[in-house]
C-alpha cells in the first residue's frame, strides 16, 4: 500500500496561535549560545546521536529544537552556568504540545530531547507527567509516518537516516516509559515496518574517511543500536511477563513453573546473544572521553534483572536467583569503578530509575532468603550499594534519586519490622539488625538539630521546615535550581560527615 502524506505551508496551520509562549530561550541564551552548541554536540550528541551534526543548521532549527539542546548541553557548558536552564525548560512545556497539532520531524526530535531532560528538583523528578509525554511523542510519531520503513521513499537519504534513528529513538523512550513507570506501552510492534538501524544510519562509512567515523561517533552509534536491539528484548520481557493479563494467567496455572521456566530461558538466550554482538564490539574500542557506556551497561544488567524478577514473582527458581546475584554483584562493581570519563558523560534519563530497580531487587532478594546466612549475605550488598550510591550522588546527579528512594524503601521496612515485633510475630535477627543500622542512618541525615546554623537559609533550616524535602514523590514548589543544586550538595557532604 503505497504511502501518502499531504503538505501545508505552515502559515495554514495552527501551532502558533496567539497565546504561543514568548521565546526568552532564545534571547537569554545568546551570548553562550556557540558554546552550548559546541557542548552538545561534544557531550550530549556522543551519547544520544539522534540528530546529524553535520546537516544541522542552527540557523534554520526550530525554537523548540534549539531550547532543548540548550537545555542537555547547560551542565556542560561553563560558559553557560549564570543561564537558568529552567528558561528552556519551561518554553518547552508550553510549546511543545502546541506544535504537536502539526508536527514535524523537528518536532519529535524536540520531544524525544526534552525527555531526556536532566532533573534538578530531586524531590520532584521529571517522572510526574512524563507518560501523558511518551504519549503525544507516539502520536506525533504516527502522524509522521516514522513507523513506516521510508528506504523506498524519494525522499533525501540523510532524511531517510534521521527517521530510521527518530523511530527507534521513540521506540526506545516508550519501552523503557513503561518498565520504569509501570505503564502499558503504548507502541504495538506490528505496526511498524521501519528496519533495525545500522551504522551507515549515522552516516558512518568504513571505506572514506570522514568526521562520522571518528572513535567517538562509532562508539556513540553502536551504542544506540546496541540499546535499540535491547529495547526489543525488553518489550518482549514486558509483554511476556509484565501485563495484567500475563500476570493473571501465571498466577492461576498450575502448570506456570514450567512454562515461566521455559519463557524465561528463552528470553535468557536472546539476552546472552546481545551481549556477545554488542557489548562484545563496544569493548574492542578504547575508552572515550567521556564515555558514554554507562547507560548501556546499566541497562543491560535492568533489563536481566526484571527477568529475574518476574521469574521470582510467584515462583522458586534457582537459575533466577544465581542469575539475579549475578547481576547485582555486575551492578555493584559497575558502580564500584565509575570513573571521570564517565562521570561526565552525558547519562539516558532512564538510568536514574535503573540504577532503583537495582536496589529494590536487591531489597526483594533479602525478603526472600532461605535463612540467616543468605539474609546477611544480602544485607551486606544492599550496605554497599547504598554506600556507593550516597558517595557517588554527591557529584554525579544520576544516583542521587536511586539513593533517596533505597533510603525511603528502608525506612519503610524498618516500620514494618516494628509493627510485627509490637504483635508478637518475632523479628529476624540479621533483618532487623539491618534496619536498625538504616535507621540510625536516616536519623542521622534528618535529625539536624545537632548541626544547628545561623543561616535561615542553610540546609537544616530548609529540612526542619520541609520535612518531605528527601521525599522524591513530593513536589513542594522550590524551582529554584541553584538552590535545589546547593541543597543537594549540601545534604550529600553532611551526610558523609555524619558517619
Amino acid at each position: 500500500m503505497p504511502e501518502h502524506f499531504t503538505v501545508f505551508p505552515d502559515q495554514h496551520l495552527d501551532n502558533h496561535p496567539h497565546y504561543y509562549p514568548a521565546n526568552r530561550a532564545d534571547k537569554i541564551s545568546s551570548p553562550c549560545r556557540a558554546a552550548l552548541l559546541k557542548s552538545y554536540f561534544s557531550v550530549v550528541h556522543l551519547s544520544y546521536p539522534i540528530l546529524d551534526e553535520e546537516e544541522f543548521d542552527d540557523k534554520n532549527a526550530s525554537a523548540i529544537l534549539l531550547a532543548s539542546m540548550y537545555a542537555l548541553a547547560h551542565p556542560f557548558c561553563p560558559k553557560a552556568q549564570k543561564v537558568n536552564p529552567w528558561q528552556f525548560l519551561d518554553f518547552n512545556g508550553s510549546a511543545i504540545p502546541l506544535e504537536a497539532r502539526s508536527a514535524k520531524l523537528e518536532t519529535v526530535a524536540a520531544a524525544l530531547l526534552y525527555s531526556q531532560r536532566h532533573t534538578y528538583v530531586f524531590r520532584a523528578p521529571t517522572m510526574p507527567g512524563l507518560t501523558a509525554e511518551i504519549g503525544s511523542l507516539v502520536g506525533m510519531s504516527h502522524d509522521v509516518g516514522l513507523n513506516v520503513d521510508p528506504t523506498l521513499w524519494n525522499i533525501p537519504d540523510s532524511e531517510k537516516r534521521w527517521r530510521k534513528r527518530l523511530w527507534w529513538a521513540v521506540h526506545m523512550q516508550d519501552k523503557w516509559t513503561a518498565l520504569t513507570l509501570g505503564r502499558p506501552s503504548y507502541l504495538n510492534d506490528d505496526q511498524s515496518s521501519v528496519p533495525m538501524v545500522t551504522l551507515s544510519d549515522f552516516g558512518i562509512d568504513s571505506h572514506h574517511e570522514t568526521p562520522s567515523n571518528s572513535t567517538g561517533h562509532v562508539v556513540a552509534a553502536q551504542m544506540f543500536i546496541a540499546m535499540a536491539e535491547l529495547s526489543v528484548v525488553l518489550s518482549r520481557i514486558l509483554s511476556t511477563f509484565y501485563t495484567i493479563k500475563a500476570v493473571h494467567s501465571f498466577r492461576d496455572n498450575p502448570d506456570s513453573d514450567k512454562i515461566v521456566e521455559t519463557l524465561a530461558a528463552h528470553l535468557r538466550g536472546q539476552l546472552d546473544d546481545w551481549h556477545r554482538n554488542h557489548l562484545l564490539a563496544i569493548n574492542i574500542h578504547p575508552q572515550t572521553f567521556p564515555d558514554p557506556t554507562g547507560s548501556l551497561y546499566l541497562a543491560y544488567y535492568t533489563t536481566d534483572i526484571i527477568l529475574c524478577r518476574a521469574v521470582l514473582r510467584n515462583h522458586t527458581s534457582q537459575v533466577a536467583r544465581e542469575r539475579g546475584t549475578t547481576m547485582v554483584l555486575n551492578v555493584l562493581e559497575f558502580v564500584r569503578s565509575l570513573r571521570v570519563n564517565r562521570l561526565r558523560a552525558f547519562w539516558w534519563s532512564l538510568s536514574k530509575v535503573n540504577f532503583a530497580i537495582a536496589g529494590s531487587f536487591m531489597l526483594s532478594m533479602l525478603l526472600i532468603s532461605g535463612g540467616d546466612e543468605e539474609a546477611e549475605v544480602w544485607i551486606s550488598h544492599i550496605k554497599e550499594y547504598q554506600t556507593l550510591l550516597r558517595e557517588q550522588s554527591v557529584g554525579f546527579d544520576v544516583t542521587r534519586l536511586a539513593s533517596i528512594r533505597m533510603n525511603l524503601l528502608s525506612k519503610v521496612g524498618k516500620r514494618d519490622e516494628e509493627s510485627t515485633a509490637a504483635d508478637g510475630g518475632g523479628t529476624p535477627d540479621p533483618v532487623a539488625a539491618y534496619f536498625d543500622q538504616v535507621e540510625a542512618l536516616n536519623s542521622a541525615l534528618l535529625g539536624q538539630e545537632q548541626m544547628p546554623n545561623e543561616d535561615s537559609n542553610s540546609t537544616n533550616s530548609f529540612m526542619r521546615q520541609n520535612p518531605m524535602a528527601v521525599d522524591p514523590s513530593m513536589d513542594t514548589g522550590n524551582l529554584d535550581w541553584l538552590a535545589d543544586l546547593t541543597f543537594m550538595d549540601e545534604l550529600g557532604d553532611q551526610w558523609i560527615a555524619s558517619e
